[in-house]
């Protein structure tokens, strides 16, 4: 029996294609979606967390920005 199951490729490299088309649209909260769901997939990318950070000031939202430079900034160092 054929499989007729089309698989997603949930890497982070489609994450991040997602990611920069949302970002295009200003659709921050998308971004931020798909952003958490890459960083689910690949905790110790680091380079997500400055993504989430860098979206959370162009939201103004300063505080979480803040914190998410500080946990990028803790796992470079």
């Amino acid at each position: 029996m054929d499989s007729k199951i089309i698989k997603f490729d949930d890497s982070v490299k489609t994450y991040r294609k997602l990611i920069e088309k949302r970002l295009y649209e200003e659709d921050y909260l998308g971004a931020l979606g798909f952003l958490f769901s890459a960083l689910k997939k690949e905790p110790e990318n680091f380079s997500l967390y400055a993504d989430i950070a860098e979206i959370y000031t162009e939201m103004e939202l300063f505080e979480l920005s803040i914190k998410y430079w500080f946990i990028y900034l803790t796992y470079l160092f």
